[in-house]
């Protein structure tokens, strides 16, 4: 199911980020708890949750450019609310 134009598809147990190439967009997430990477050969891109160093795979709906972090990062505390936790 897609929530604000994303659908997380799984938790990626075991990365090495070296596999993994920064998301073009990634310039927003200056500051955040999070990066966005991508990887060759797929249409996935890869949510990098930095406080809890875990990496999940998700799609968007469409071919666009990630428009709003806030956005991607509410369907990502929808998709695993376990993972919520206040960034103020």
């Amino acid at each position: 199911m897609f929530i604000n134009g994303y659908q997380f598809l799984a938790e990626i147990p075991f990365f090495n980020l070296d596999d993994y190439a920064p998301y073009k967009a990634g310039a927003s997430m200056i500051g955040k708890p999070f990066k966005v990477y991508s990887r060759q050969n797929t249409d996935m891109l890869y949510l990098h949750d930095l406080s809890l160093d875990l990496l999940f795979a998700f799609m968007r709906k469409t071919d666009a450019v990630i428009v709003s972090l806030g956005e991607l990062i509410i369907a990502y505390y929808l998709s695993y609310p376990q993972n919520h936790r206040l960034l103020f």
